[in-house]
């Protein structure tokens, strides 16, 4: 236990802040995606590799921005979680029980092509966090076929978000649209 007390700034004031890192050994783990299209999901492959001295490490992953789960008791190796849904967005993190000694893995969500069916809205909701580059891939059943593409919600910064669509699997198809808030 550590007791930290602050005095005698002089006459300037402020916050200020500080880290406090883990004493022990951290966990060393990574994670990888692995899409299956053909099923519209995917699974995450959480590959631990050292538990830090610890007996058995905990796989915390939250689906969509809800409420944590646990994988708890978990050895080195790889242990799958899954299958998720192609729109799904999966935050996921390892700890030890020491406390500062995890490591967060991200998010993950398919790199799947979205199949559009005409006449039917895909709604996807997605938290931008800064210096995100996510991209979706869509489908449409029919070739030549008008898609439309509308926000309903949220912001885009003025300082640099772009909003870009090809024509194509990926960025090297035709650019159809290059958008930013000021265009």
């Amino acid at each position: 236990t550590y007791y930290i007390y602050v005095t005698g700034f002089g006459a300037a004031n402020g916050a200020f802040s500080f880290v406090v890192n883990c004493t022990g050994t951290p966990v060393v783990a990574a994670a990888t995606l692995v899409d299956d299209c053909l099923a519209g999901n995917y699974t995450i492959d959480v590959d631990i590799t050292d538990l830090g001295g610890a007996g058995s490490a905990d796989i915390t992953y939250s689906l969509n921005g809800g409420s944590p789960v646990t994988v708890p008791g978990v050895s080195t190796g790889v242990t799958a979680l899954g299958p998720f849904q192609t729109l799904d967005a999966v935050d996921v993190s390892v700890s030890n029980g020491a406390l500062g000694c995890g490591v967060d893995l991200g998010e993950f969500g398919s790199n799947c092509p979205i199949e559009l069916v005409c006449g039917t809205t895909t709604t996807v909701n997605y938290c931008y966090k800064n210096n995100d580059g996510k991209t979706w891939t869509f489908n449409s059943p029919t070739a030549g076929e008008t898609v439309t593409l509308s926000f309903v919600s949220g912001t885009i910064d003025e300082l640099g978000d772009v909003v870009r669509i090809y024509d194509g699997v990926d960025n090297t198809g035709t650019l159809l649209v290059s958008s930013t808030v000021n265009s």
